[in-house]
């Protein structure tokens, strides 16, 4: 019989390293953590403290066995963190803006992805305040990170996928079709790079 759990209800919204037990289990909730790697987590009283410096090895303990996805998951946390302390310039900085986030992923990139990553900042800005709490930016990390994953792994299948006889390159395709081909941008990524 399939076990219902409960939403955590606490929001996180103060820095990792203050999150208690009850918000660290709100955080691996938004990353659909199982409830078994929930409940280790909670019967062995991890904090904010303890995601903070938790490295991968950290992980083969006997008591947090987890399947390779689901460590994933649970380390998407402390580099989303350092990823966070990185944007603000502080540890004790409550919230990202939206120029702050933009300036963050937008170095090295054609100035046309401000538009894209202000879009995808209101996206998981959910109380449309125009600041991103860590909960918020946590969910919006695993997004972006997923994006950028498909888009690196695009021009790789692409690359490796035989072409049939007769068959259009992206190249030719896009040219025939007067435009670009793919409708996610200029780069074909979900954010144009």
């Amino acid at each position: 019989m399939p076990v219902h759990v409960a939403r955590p209800s606490i929001p996180c919204d103060k820095p990792l390293p203050l999150a208690n037990v009850l918000e660290v289990q709100r955080l691996l909730f938004l990353l659909e953590a199982p409830e078994y790697c929930m409940r280790a987590f909670r019967e062995h009283g991890v904090n904010g403290q303890d995601l903070v410096v938790l490295e991968e090895e950290d992980l083969d303990d006997s008591r947090f066995k987890f399947p390779r996805h689901v460590q994933r998951k649970v380390m998407r946390i402390p580099r989303a963190w350092r990823t966070y302390v990185s944007i603000t310039g502080s540890s004790t900085n409550p919230v990202v803006s939206v120029d702050q986030y933009v300036q963050y992923y937008s170095k090295d990139r054609p100035a046309a992805v401000q538009t894209q990553l202000r879009a995808a900042f209101r996206m998981v800005d959910t109380n449309n305040n125009g600041l991103l709490t860590f909960e918020e930016f946590l969910v919006g990390f695993s997004l972006l990170e997923a994006a950028l994953a498909e888009q690196q792994a695009l021009p790789h299948a692409q690359r490796s996928q035989p072409q049939a006889e007769g068959e259009l390159q992206p190249a030719e395709a896009e040219e025939s079709q007067g435009g670009k081909a793919g409708g996610k941008g200029e780069g074909g990524g979900w954010f144009g790079w």
